[in-house]
């Protein structure tokens, strides 16, 4: 897991100054200074010397020194060159002197986090909910108050951005059965996911699941594809992957719980993601809880679930098993940003 961090020092010296006029901005300060670490770090300086004389004028910097793995300087930071060049960190960070409009684009265009310090309130306060963690119910009772039931997808949608990757593990997500349509749970989910939606790459899809033995996984990966462009949806890189415990590294200790990787959250559920029957109401209840990745504590769990999720990608293989049904392992391919 690469994480990187791009700051533009004036970003940093009015949060400074401003950390205690809200709890978002005091959030933000308590991430960069206690919670955020192990980072490939950018900034606009000329250099080493420069950085000592921003240590002596803003405590921040002299904090972060010890959270950094690595700096490097560009006293005008290309922010395009940068991106472009961050395949291999998918959790980038960035913190910028730019007017909103600019940042904004920033993020449709690459699918990344970029704050300014004029929105921070706005953009980060996702962000300081969920590295606390959410918690929804699935559920349409009247007995949860509505802003912890999850009862329709669009609940989820101020924690699908930014985006330029994920992976879904779920052994029934694929299965369309009687009331578990993949029309009703799996498609307005991605659609939502996926919906306006500008990022220059394509956005990187794994579905890890298991099939029934009259499913083909070529023509499920059909189905999601035709739907996705019907909607107007077409950067976007689809895989499918079996999941099958015969082919379980011996160093693995089993996948069971269902849950949604992306670059910045993690939502886990103790029931599949099929929560929705053909006439709107709940299959069955279910808990789901989402954290941001970046902080401490939830990075840990991030990472175990994206390191097995790798174990098992990384040992499966096309025809090389004499049964018909895991002769296709996987399809079209395996690759996905997050598992660099």
């Amino acid at each position: 897991m690469k994480k990187q961090l791009i700051v533009e020092s004036e970003f940093l010296d009015n949060l400074f100054l401003t950390q205690e006029t809200n709890d978002v901005r005091s959030d933000l300060y308590h991430f960069i200074t206690q919670d955020f670490s192990d980072y490939h770090l950018i900034c606009d300086f000329e250099g080493e010397i420069d950085f000592q004389v921003a240590m002596e004028e803003n405590p921040i910097w002299e904090i972060m020194l010890d959270k950094f793995n690595t700096i490097e300087y560009q006293s005008s930071l290309k922010i395009d060159k940068i991106c472009r060049d961050t395949n291999k960190f998918s959790h980038s960070l960035f913190f910028l002197d730019r007017d909103s409009s600019t940042t904004n684009n920033f993020t449709e265009k690459y699918g990344f986090i970029f704050l300014n310090n004029k929105d921070i309130e706005k953009r980060w306060a996702k962000f300081a909910e969920t590295r606390k963690g959410v918690h929804f119910k699935v559920t349409k009772s009247k007995l949860i108050p509505d802003d912890q039931k999850l009862d329709c997808w669009s609940k989820l949608d101020k924690y699908c951005s930014p985006l330029n990757s994920l992976i879904i593990f779920d052994k029934y997500i694929l299965n369309d059965s009687s009331n578990q349509k993949m029309s009703k749970n799996l498609l307005p989910f991605l659609k939502m996911l996926l919906s306006n939606k500008k990022t220059i790459q394509p956005i990187d899809i794994t579905i890890i699941t298991e099939l029934k033995r009259n499913c083909n996984i070529k023509e499920r990966h059909s189905v999601i594809e035709r739907y996705l462009k019907n909607c107007g949806i077409n950067s976007f890189n689809l895989n499918i992957a079996i999941h099958y415990k015969g082919f379980y590294p011996k160093s693995l200790e089993g996948i069971h719980s269902r849950f949604i990787l992306t670059n910045y959250f993690h939502f886990k559920c103790d029931a599949s993601f099929n929560f929705f029957k053909n006439n709107g109401s709940i299959n069955n209840d279910a808990d789901m809880r989402i954290n941001f990745i970046l902080s401490e504590n939830n990075e840990f769990f991030f990472k175990k679930e994206l390191h097995d999720i790798k174990q098992y990608l990384d040992k499966i293989k096309n025809d090389s098993h004499p049964s018909p049904e895991y002769k296709i392992m996987y399809y079209p391919d395996k690759q996905n940003s997050l598992l660099v």
